[in-house]
């Protein structure tokens, strides 16, 4: 079959080079298998070369600090599991697009056993010259406005990174996150870049609100738990979320790849940190939330539901439990309902439609407004 495809592609092409006007590649099932198959693993199936990783975390877990264990990992040659970075990305250059500042970072890094000689022949601050100040750098811009994305370009092209950190998506961008025209145009010219120079571009972007709750009742993180537009999650090839699902181990964090083109998702890692500059402990096994009844787990899920997707049916509310991959039984789920609606925690409304009596659920008020001036940390 696969030589049959072949066969008529080359067919395909001979007839439409007789053609003088045509704009068209043709692409049979192949090319595009061999296209996947020659997709290069940074790390795994956590990042690839040539294409951005996203990471995801809700204020003050520690994006800022794994981004520098990222960094320091690519400078050493391992990732953080003791995998080796590959051949092909290994000892080339770091940019870093620090949007809220860059001297903690400087002094974590230089705290975590790295020299100034090792910081300025390999890790470099993408930066603008000030108005009537040319020789006074700034380092907070924008890459979908002005000289931004220009600078970064140019940044490239002298120093041929193997690794770009952008630390957070929100302080970079000039557009509206919900907007998916405005996202695209925020990735377009940053996935060209990360392929021109064939490094890993790794991007950190915050979470809804909801989703610190739905953590610490006991949910897988998903990539719904990204703030903003789909499109924030449908544009790069792997996606990661780091949250802390135990509230009795303030120091675990739990990292879970959510999405990725070169392997399963769901993988988990975990790692301890209290003060970022005694560094990120890693750990095998990563952190669950404590044990709770099935009945309590499921008025946790059924108040997530009804906060995430405004007023449910019945059915509608089952249906997300299996979806979601949450198990409980019926008699469960329906003991839940009632003792939320005892507590007063959500309301109901039935009404006949078609000879069916359907049965509607929400919460009391209006949802948690979702805060789009968190800090970027």
């Amino acid at each position: 079959v696969l030589g049959t495809l072949s066969l008529v592609q080359s067919e395909l092409q001979q007839s439409l080079a007789k053609s003088e006007h045509h704009e068209f590649t043709l692409f049979s099932m192949v090319d595009m298998w061999d296209q996947q198959a020659s997709i290069q693993r940074a790390w795994g199936g956590w990042m690839l070369m040539s294409n951005i990783t996203l990471i995801g975390g809700v204020s003050n877990v520690g994006k800022s600090p794994l981004l520098l264990a990222m960094v320091a990992g690519y400078l050493r040659g391992v990732w953080p599991d003791g995998t080796p970075v590959p051949e092909e990305m290994a000892g080339r250059s770091v940019v870093y697009v620090l949007p809220e500042g860059y001297g903690e970072q400087t002094e974590i890094l230089a705290e975590w056993g790295f020299s100034r000689q090792d910081l300025a022949e390999r890790v470099f601050v993408a930066a603008l010259p000030t108005p009537g100040a040319p020789n006074e750098p700034t380092y907070t811009f924008k890459l979908d406005q002005g000289k931004g994305m220009e600078a970064l370009h140019w940044y490239c092209e002298q120093v041929q990174p193997g690794l770009i950190v952008i630390d957070g998506l929100r302080a970079a961008m000039t557009g509206e996150e919900s907007a998916s025209g405005d996202v695209d145009r925020f990735y377009a010219p940053i996935g060209a870049l990360t392929r021109k120079f064939g490094a890993a571009t790794i991007i950190s972007h915050h979470l809804t609100k909801g989703s610190e709750t739905a953590s610490r009742d006991g949910l897988l993180p998903s990539m719904d738990w990204f703030r903003g537009s789909g499109h924030i999650t449908a544009i790069p090839r792997s996606a990661w979320i780091v949250d802390q699902p135990d509230p009795n181990q303030m120091e675990l964090r739990r990292l879970t790849l959510v999405k990725s083109a070169a392997g399963p998702k769901g993988q988990t890692m975990a790692f301890r940190m209290a003060d970022p500059a005694d560094g990120l402990h890693w750990e095998a096994e990563a952190p669950m939330p404590p044990a709770r009844s099935k009945k309590e787990t499921a008025k946790r899920f059924i108040l997530h539901m009804l906060r995430r997707n405004g007023v449910l049916t019945h059915d509608e509310l089952w249906e997300l439990s299996q979806t979601e991959g949450f198990e409980m039984s019926k008699a469960t789920f329906r003991d839940a309902r009632v003792d939320l609606s005892n507590e007063g925690k959500i309301v109901h409304s039935a009404k006949g439609v078609g000879g069916d009596y359907v049965v509607k659920w929400a919460l009391p008020g209006p949802p948690d407004p979702i805060d789009y001036d968190d800090v970027v940390f």
